[in-house]
Order: C-alpha cells, then structure tokens, then sequence
C-alpha cells in the first residue's frame, strides 16, 4: 500500500504486519489493528478482526515518539523541582528555608506545557483528498 503525495515522485509504503491507526469516511472514531493482508483484487485491507476498503479509509494517525519524549520529560522535571524542594525543605534543618509558591508555579507551568506539548503535537495525521492518495498496489513477483 502507498502514500503518494501529488507532484512528489517519494511514496510512502505501509507493508503487511505494519501497524496502523485509521479513520473511516463515516465515523468519526479511529480504528487500529496490525494488517494482516492485502486484497488488491477486492481493494480491500484484512485486519485481525475485520476487513476495510483501501477507498473508505479517510486519515491516517501516527505517534510521534520525539514530541511524546519530550512532554514526558517537561512533566517529569517538574515534578522533581517540586519534589527536590519539599526534600530539601524538610531535611535542610533550617527554619526560614520553606516550600515556595515559585516551586509550586514551576511544577505546574511543565506540567501544563508537557500536557499541552502532547496534545497539540503528539500525533501526525494524514488526511486523504485532494493532495494525498492511498493506493494499493501489488508489487509482489510471483
């Protein structure tokens, strides 16, 4: 199966055993499976638990690993600011020495940041129409 991309001569090729993330043309949920087979003949695409036409499928959705590293990181520091201050607090032995309103800003700004990171970009979505096209192709030499 590929990705082309109008005017680019680069297709992307999505193989058997690859797992995907999809959205058909009339729902508005997304489906995932890992494909077990192409019926080109039919146009259509086996899953595990079902089978889709190549024509039905509307988007494809993909993780992005790098973005969701980073989000995890942004929230991961700031909860060890907060937690490295409340240690610090209670062990230092000094009493004007305290928990801080600015400690507890800093953990919630990364962890807003890291969720809002996520959620904005944590996904690629692929949508098919005018400049995308899914295509299935035979390429095998039997």
């Amino acid at each position: 199966m590929l990705i082309e991309k109008s005017g680019s001569p680069n297709n992307e090729k999505i193989y058997e055993g690859q797992y995907i993330e999809f959205r058909l043309k009339e729902y508005e949920d997304w489906y995932s499976g890992e494909i077990k087979n192409y019926l080109v003949d039919q146009g259509m695409i086996e899953f595990e638990d079902r089978y889709v036409k190549v024509d039905d499928i509307y988007a494809f959705r993909e993780r992005r690993g790098f973005v969701e590293a980073m989000s995890v990181s942004i929230a991961t520091f700031g909860v060890s600011w907060s937690g490295f201050a409340l240690v610090g607090n209670l062990t230092d032995g000094d009493p004007t020495t305290n928990y801080r309103t600015a400690d507890a800003i800093v953990t919630g700004v990364s962890l807003g940041l890291g969720y809002t990171l996520y959620k904005l970009l944590g996904r690629k979505v692929t949508r098919f129409g005018k400049r995308k096209r899914l295509r299935l192709v035979d390429i095998r030499f039997d």
